[in-house]
C-alpha cells in the first residue's frame, strides 16, 4: 500500500518542494516575511553578516578536508557541509502581484546542487549538504581560468549529459549575496556570465545560467513551448521556481520562494503546456492541494513504520 502509494502520487522530486503545515495561509506568511525585511532590515544584514562569516568559515573547512587523500571512500562520502538549499514551497496561493513583483526561473531536470569554488577546486554537494565529488570549473577559484576567489552557487545537476544549469547565487569572489534581494542577485549572475563567457565551459561539463522573466502568464506559456537544446540534448523542464523580487536568500523554506511543477500551470496558472509535460502528471493526480494531502499522508506513514521498526530493533 505504501509503496504503491508513492509510486502513484508522489513526484520522484517532490522532496525538493515540502514545508511543514504553518497556521499562516502562505499569502499571510509572504506579507509577514516581507514586512519583515523592511522593518528589520539592519537586524537582518548584521545577522546575515555574522551567517556570512560562519559560511565563509564552513566553506574553508569544508574546502580543506576534500582536498585530503582519504584511504577510506567511505569517508568521503560521509563529509558533510553544514549550510544547505534554500527549498521552495508549493505555490498554492497565486498573488495578485504576480505579474508585477515575481521572477521565474525555469528549471530543467536534475538534482539540485550546491557548487564551492575555492582554492583551485570545485565541489559538488547535494541539496542536504553531503559531499558528491569535485570537478574544475571557470567560477573564480574553481581551478580554472580565473585562480583566485570564491563561488558558492545554487544550481540543478544534468550528470548524464554534465550540464549544470545555474540557478542562483551565494558568493561571488569577497562578495556575499545572502542579504540581496533577488532582483540584485540575479542581475549580478548576468553580469557575470556575460562578463566570462569561458564560465560556460570547462572541459567536458557545460554551465548554464538559468535567465530569470518577470511572471507573466503569457510569458511563462511561450517559454515552455520554445524548444531549449544544448549540443544534442533537448532540455526538458522539471518545473518552475518563482521568486519575489524583494526575497533574500534563505537556509530553508520561505513563501518568496515558490515552485509548480510542469504539469500543474495549466491547474495553477491557466496557461498550456506541451503534451510532453501533460504526460509526466503523476497517476490518480487530482489537483495540487489533493497532491499535497496525499504527500503528507505518505511521509506519516513514513515515519510511523520507520518509528516501528525502531521499536521492534529495540524489543
Amino acid at each position: 500500500m505504501g509503496d504503491s502509494l508513492e509510486k502513484s502520487i508522489i513526484h520522484p522530486r517532490a522532496y525538493l518542494y515540502k514545508i511543514k503545515e504553518n497556521k499562516l495561509s502562505q499569502h499571510e506568511r509572504r506579507i509577514k516575511y516581507l514586512e519583515e525585511q523592511k522593518e528589520k532590515r539592519q537586524t537582518l544584514t548584521d545577522k546575515n553578516r555574522d551567517l556570512c562569516d560562519l559560511f565563509i568559515k564552513q566553506i574553508e573547512k569544508s574546502c580543506k578536508d576534500e582536498e585530503m587523500e582519504y584511504e577510506s571512500t567511505q569517508i568521503r562520502k560521509e563529509s558533510q557541509f553544514h549550510f544547505k538549499l534554500m527549498m521552495t514551497e508549493w505555490f498554492t496561493d497565486i498573488p495578485d502581484d504576480l505579474e508585477d513583483n515575481w521572477f521565474i526561473k525555469l528549471v530543467p531536470e536534475g538534482f539540485r546542487i550546491l557548487l564551492i569554488a575555492r582554492n583551485h577546486h570545485t565541489f559538488i554537494y547535494n541539496k542536504n549538504g553531503r559531499y558528491l565529488f569535485q570537478i574544475r570549473t571557470n567560477f573564480p577559484g574553481g581551478g580554472g581560468c580565473i585562480e583566485n576567489g570564491t563561488a558558492v552557487l545554487d544550481c540543478v545537476m544534468d550528470k548524464k549529459n554534465k550540464i549544470v544549469f545555474v540557478l542562483d547565487c551565494l558568493f561571488w569572489n569577497s562578495m556575499s549575496t545572502l542579504d540581496s534581494e533577488a532582483n540584485f542577485r540575479f542581475y549580478w549572475l548576468k553580469s557575470k556570465f556575460q562578463e566570462n563567457p569561458e564560465m560556460g565551459q570547462y572541459l567536458n561539463y557545460k554551465f548554464v545560467l538559468m535567465d530569470s522573466v518577470c511572471a507573466e502568464r503569457s510569458l511563462i506559456q511561450e517559454k515552455m513551448f520554445q524548444s531549449f537544446k544544448i549540443g544534442e540534448s533537448e532540455i526538458i523542464y522539471d518545473g518552475i521556481a518563482f521568486y519575489h523580487k524583494e526575497s533574500q536568500y534563505s537556509f530553508g523554506y520561505s513563501p518568496l520562494a515558490t515552485w509548480l511543477a510542469s504539469y500543474m500551470l495549466p491547474e495553477k496558472l491557466g496557461i498550456d503546456v506541451p503534451e510532453i509535460y501533460s504526460e509526466k502528471k503523476p497517476k490518480n493526480y487530482v489537483n495540487l492541494q489533493h497532491y499535497i494531502e496525499n504527500e503528507k499522508l505518505f511521509h506519516k506513514k513514513k515515519r510511523r513504520f520507520k518509528k516501528t521498526d525502531v521499536e521492534d530493533m529495540e524489543s
